[in-house]
């Protein structure tokens, strides 16, 4: 109900510009270095094994582009064993959420058609990505593209890491598409 200041209008937009454009980008390349390093796997979306929906859905919990996400508690709250007041902020770790054991059967293993995945990497509940639609559209573009023209992803060097303490992944990836 009140007008955001410039500091709030400036990172909103970073947020949208970050969602938009870098984790889009993050996670593409993720998934190119992926399918390009499990042989398996992409014979399996290739072939019609597995569809590129579920595929979609383990590209997203397998490369996890935001690390973290922190937000302030606006009560008082128990959150396992730790108490937390009013005020306090608290940091949820998508990284660690996507690779938890307790949900995820063997959770450090890429799988194409992993059925069971209630992955983190777009938020939950009023902080869920505001781009979720658009971001899985454009990921399944992408997969159902090289579906249809790649028979082979080859790597070719080993790509560096995006250099943040906020977005996970790779920066460039060299390869070749057969």
């Amino acid at each position: 109900g009140e007008p955001m200041t410039e500091d709030d209008l400036a990172l909103n937009c970073y947020s949208l510009i970050l969602g938009g454009d870098e984790s889009t980008r993050v996670t593409t390349i993720g998934a190119l270095h992926a399918l390009g390093t499990h042989e398996e796997q992409w014979r399996r979306l290739r072939t019609g094994e597995v569809a590129v929906r579920p595929a979609v859905e383990e590209v997203l919990r397998w490369v996890t582009p935001a690390m973290h996400f922190a937000r302030t508690a606006t009560a008082g709250l128990r959150i396992g064993d730790a108490e937390v007041a009013a005020g306090d902020i608290v940091t949820l770790w998508n990284t660690s959420a996507n690779n938890d054991p307790e949900v995820f059967e063997r959770p450090r293993e890429f799988d194409v058609g992993r059925e069971h995945n209630p992955h983190l990497a777009l938020g939950h509940g009023p902080h869920f990505c505001l781009g979720a639609f658009l971001g899985r559209l454009e990921l399944s573009a992408v997969l159902d593209s090289l579906v249809r023209r790649v028979e082979r992803i080859e790597i070719l060097a080993e790509p560096p890491r995006v250099y943040s303490t906020f977005l996970f992944g790779h920066s460039a990836l060299r390869l070749r598409l057969d």
